[in-house]
């Protein structure tokens, strides 16, 4: 039996993904509202940090390379497709796991935050399964389901708090 959220229900999972993570990663600025909500979707959420964008960047630099000991690395090949009409992407992190978290920086210090079920840097088999679930996303007009996206992180995560 297929459950069906309101769209709202959906923005609200999204976010508690996206920060889920960050915290889990060992993100935690030091304020009793660290992450300040601009706009919410189903599928990703638009924030800023109340320390200032520049402490997630320094956190995301200190945490990205090419080895396997790194949580994220950097990532440009899709910063057309991120941001909003008038505040572009302009950096991005994309995270070293099979269903991962990419993190955009926006012009004006606002962080974009979603979650592919298949990272497309992962190698072949995830470029091919993100390939098809962008073309059916595009086609049904629906998004990445954030409620699918918790669950295989409850499933992939020990503690993860989604």
């Amino acid at each position: 039996m297929t459950t069906h959220h309101t769209p709202e229900e959906k923005a609200q999972q999204a976010a508690r993904n996206v920060f889920a993570m960050l915290q889990h990663l060992g993100f935690a600025p030091g304020a009793p509202a660290p992450f300040l909500i601009t706009k919410r979707c189903e599928d990703r959420v638009f924030f800023r940090v109340s320390g200032g964008w520049d402490d997630l960047r320094r956190w995301l630099n200190a945490h990205s390379g090419n080895g396997p000991q790194y949580d994220f690395e950097k990532w440009s090949a899709g910063l057309k497709k991120h941001g909003l009409p008038n505040d572009p992407a302009i950096l991005s992190w994309r995270q070293r796991r099979w269903r991962g978290m990419q993190l955009c920086l926006l012009k004006s210090g606002t962080w974009e935050g979603d979650f592919d079920r298949f990272n497309p840097n992962f190698g072949l088999g995830p470029v091919l399964l993100h390939g098809l679930e962008v073309l059916k996303n595009w086609f049904t007009k629906k998004k990445t389901d954030p409620f699918k996206v918790a669950a295989s992180l409850r499933d992939e995560i020990e503690g993860i708090d989604v």
